[in-house]
């Protein structure tokens, strides 16, 4: 879902905040995955 849509149904700075959220989420989410999959790889 875009971040225009979500803030069309709530307001602008919760839709920020929701996407700020979620984008440090997968941001971590990729630093402690990623060394992983690359030991998957490389085996």
């Amino acid at each position: 879902m875009s971040s225009g849509a979500m803030a069309d149904f709530w307001s602008p700075p919760l839709a920020a905040a929701v996407v700020g959220t979620m984008g440090i989420v997968l941001a971590l989410l990729l630093a402690v995955l990623a060394p992983k999959l690359r030991r998957l790889q490389a085996s």
